[in-house]
């Protein structure tokens, strides 16, 4: 068990062909597992979540019980995976079609502060049900957008985002 960290319950930046298994996520002031990614960016790839219980995780600063983030083409599968209360059970927004939720829970005892979204998620199969959306323009492009807006106008942004195409 993962138990009442400051941070993200369990934080992985560019890792890939990882398994995480059989674990409880529980009261970490951030999210339960984060896939995110190192400055400069670098993605995770090909990994697994099969069996893990987030509660109650994210209050801190508004976080979710499972978060997959840009830029994570193929991030993560999470699979029999259940999320109970958390500020928000799932957040999916890797890049259009990467990742997916396999025959997985999102329960909400009346806890959960922001809806569960899986928009760039490639399938999400949740609560029995076919969650699955398609978004017109993915998290990716949207970050894009606002940097080239921010350059053109002469204002700051992440130069991290340097060199990264549509």
């Amino acid at each position: 068990m993962v138990h009442s960290a400051n941070g993200d319950g369990i934080d992985l930046d560019a890792v890939h062909n990882s398994k995480i298994s059989g674990l409880t996520v529980r009261e970490n002031g951030d999210s339960g597992i984060h896939f995110g990614s190192p400055r400069p960016i670098m993605p995770s790839i090909n990994n697994i979540v099969i069996g893990v219980t987030s509660i109650n995780n994210g209050f801190r600063i508004g976080k979710s019980g499972f978060d997959l983030s840009w830029p994570n083409p193929d991030g993560a599968i999470y699979v029999n995976c259940v999320a109970i209360d958390n500020y928000r059970n799932y957040k999916m927004e890797a890049t259009v079609g990467g990742g997916a939720i396999y025959n997985s829970s999102s329960i909400n005892n009346s806890d959960v502060i922001k809806e569960d979204y899986f928009g760039d998620v490639g399938y999400a199969l949740v609560n029995g049900k076919d969650l699955t959306s398609s978004n017109f323009i993915s998290m990716r492009t949207k970050i894009l957008i606002k940097r080239d807006i921010r350059k053109l106008l002469g204002m700051s942004y992440h130069s991290y985002l340097d060199g990264l195409e549509y």
